[in-house]
């Protein structure tokens, strides 16, 4: 069973949907007009100008692609030793990612459930899909749809790290939202 408190942010989201009856989101991905560069009536630009012309329509990264953005950095969930409850301290990653797909339908995630190296194979990737699932759980109650999480399990197949000290360890107990292409 996952347990999952309501938050400020979950506040705020039940707020926002009871509000936003009408109105329009925009799309990720934006595209920005830069205006124009100063020139003389119609004067020929010089090359080196004619690039910067060129590039008056910036197109500016979604967030989850953005390496810049919390939303691309964060998107590892933490688990205690034979645990799938989420940690109070993770709560905040799941609810940037959750709100992030309430506004953007079109979006899909795959949660990964990880273990660490102790246990038995089928144990493990037992384990690693109740910690997906939990993920998918709250990423649902945050206002995502059931058909953009999908929740699969390595087990211990795809460690962080490769130690076997409890530092590496506690690095491979985790789930991954990976953000990937809307099927069409």
């Amino acid at each position: 069973m996952c347990s999952f408190r309501a938050t400020p942010a979950l506040s705020l989201l039940c707020l926002l949907l009871a509000g936003c009856a009408t109105g329009t989101v925009l799309g990720p991905v934006q595209t920005v007009l830069v205006p124009p560069l100063p020139s003389a009536a119609a004067a020929p630009l010089p090359e080196s100008q004619a690039d910067n012309v060129a590039a008056r329509h910036i197109r500016v990264f979604p967030s989850h692609l953005d390496p810049a953005s919390d939303l691309h950095r964060h998107r590892s969930v933490f688990f205690d030793f034979d645990g799938w409850s989420l940690r109070q301290q993770d709560e905040q990653v799941v609810e940037m990612h959750g709100i992030y797909l309430w506004r953007y339908p079109e979006l899909r995630v795959r949660v990964e459930g990880n273990t660490d190296d102790r246990g038995s194979r089928e144990y493990n990737l037992a384990l690693g899909e109740r910690r997906a699932h939990a993920v998918k759980e709250a990423l649902h109650l945050l206002g995502a749809r059931d058909e953009q999480i999908e929740a699969v399990s390595y087990g211990e197949e795809k460690p962080r790290h490769p130690g076997r000290d409890e530092r590496s360890r506690a690095l491979n107990r985790r789930a991954d939202i990976v953000y990937r292409a809307a099927s069409r």
